[in-house]
């Protein structure tokens, strides 16, 4: 019997991603005010002219260091100093943040110098909050666009990866919230597309193309490093290239040589490497840390990897167990979201999520080679994406050993920085499952993750409204 499964550029396709998009603006906006502004006294972070004045900053975790960059490139034009004693002058701001590169920010002082003179201290919060969920319809629409390429076939994929995307608690919090992150999911989005674009031919591999696909690698790096996690999804893209079949006779044919996949990461390494030097001469370290707390601290290793420039705490003993049901639990709700709900240990529902979550990669992917497997261009497609959750478990064992012990308490926030491919991995596995390859079941998975994404807002709006003066998470300056 024929598929009359909807096409990925159908009517119902677009209504539902319209859909999603408005219900994604309903929940931001519950996350974009649900978290409150403070006055806090920071005289170690404020240039001694105003450094006794109290600042009005947002509770959201970090939020108020990466106000502190915005203030400092847009009031001084400087980078903020990454700790006190790094000051060379009394006007220095300073920001543990400083260790990000400094795009976002740039891009979000230009909002601030043009719109805070007419909406003033407070108000200006929730203009730099949209901001960061701008980017998030970005990431949501790149993510849509790069699941019908990849799998146009599979109505489940095609449909349901940018609402399962667009509804994670975490993704709500990563943009509801100021910092660098969403700007870079949006570039990391980007990487993703055309990287699926370009093993699907649906795009010539050009020099053109080769070298957009390396600036925007950079563009996300020089959002937050973090973004490296879509290397190897580039280097798929270019180097299976050379050994995949011919495109579809109505697609472009793929060209270049070696030069020009070499250009492609030559164009990142240049336009990455002037933020690696000004670490390098400012801070002797290409790769800057700001905290220094690794589970080991000696070796060749622990240096070349380590080495922050705050000392050594002593780390708390975390063991194997801790680290991954924390690492994939936070995935799906941010770690100090577990702390609202005071009925309940939420804990026992995060590892559920993660035990359904691998089951079904595992036993469905692991159908790649029945009859249900897709082409050797989707197959390419499913590799990359566990490529990029591969980096990703990496970069975690090597921040825990060697920079950061406490980064394993929010880390589920590089899965989700990396959803658009991590997305598509788990809603291709529940497409595997044929009674959900099915348009209805988006639409219901659609609803399903509204709901879900909803309820942790709210409940995140609940915690503040129930604790208006929160002195046990800021200080709060008297008067």
């Amino acid at each position: 019997m024929p598929d009359t499964s909807p096409a990925p550029e159908s009517p119902f396709a677009r209504y539902l991603l319209l859909a999603t998009l408005v219900f994604y603006a309903v929940v931001q906006i519950i996350w974009m005010q649900a978290t409150p502004l403070q006055a806090i006294s920071l005289p170690d972070n404020l240039p001694k002219a105003r450094a006794t004045a109290p600042l009005l900053v947002g509770l959201g975790p970090d939020e108020k260091e990466h106000y502190l960059y915005i203030l400092s490139l847009a009031e001084r034009g400087r980078i903020p100093k990454p700790s006190p004693s790094y000051r060379t002058s009394p006007d220095d701001y300073v920001s543990y943040q400083a260790q990000h590169p400094p795009l976002f920010y740039a891009v979000a002082a230009v909002v601030y110098k043009v719109v805070h003179p007419f909406v003033g201290d407070a108000n200006i919060w929730y203009v730099l909050r949209g901001l960061c969920i701008a980017c998030g319809f970005g990431v949501i629409v790149l993510a849509d666009k790069a699941a019908k390429t990849a799998f146009g076939d599979r109505p489940l994929v095609a449909l349901g990866t940018a609402p399962f995307v667009a509804f994670l608690p975490m993704f709500g919090h990563m943009t509801g919230n100021l910092s660098n992150e969403p700007l870079a999911m949006v570039f990391g989005a980007a990487v993703w597309l055309q990287s699926v674009r370009l093993l699907r031919g649906t795009q010539s591999l050009t020099l053109r193309s080769a070298v957009i696909l390396g600036a925007t690698l950079a563009l996300a790096c020089l959002t937050r490093l973090t973004a490296l996690m879509w290397l190897p999804v580039v280097a798929v893209a270019l180097f299976r290239n050379l050994t995949l079949p011919s495109p579809v006779p109505a697609g472009p044919t793929r060209t270049g040589g070696w030069g020009v996949r070499l250009s492609a990461f030559t164009t990142f390494a240049l336009l990455l490497a002037p933020w690696l030097i000004y670490n390098q001469v400012a801070y002797g370290k290409a790769f800057l840390r700001t905290f220094d707390r690794p589970l080991l601290d000696r070796g060749p290793l622990a240096d070349f990897f380590g080495r922050g420039i705050v000392p050594a705490e002593f780390p708390l003993p975390i063991n194997a167990t801790q680290t991954m049901l924390w690492y994939a639990g936070t995935a799906w709700l941010p770690v100090w979201l577990t702390q609202f709900y005071q009925a309940m240990d939420v804990r026992p529902l995060l590892l559920l999520a993660d035990a359904i979550a691998v089951i079904l990669i595992v036993l469905n992917v692991g159908k790649l080679t029945r009859n249900d497997a897709p082409d050797s261009q989707g197959k390419v497609i499913i590799g990359a994406a566990i490529a990029v959750i591969t980096f990703c478990l990496a970069a975690l064992v090597q921040q825990q050993l060697f920079s950061d012990w406490n980064v394993v308490l929010s880390a589920g926030r590089y899965l989700v920085a990396a959803a658009p491919a991590t997305g598509l991995l788990f809603v291709f596995a529940l497409s595997a499952i044929k009674p959900l390859n099915r348009p209805w079941f988006a639409a219901t998975l659609t609803l399903v993750m509204f709901a879900f994404g909803a309820y942790a807002a709210k409940t995140v709006e609940q915690f503040y409204i129930d604790r208006p003066k929160q002195a046990e998470v800021q200080p709060i300056t008297s008067g």
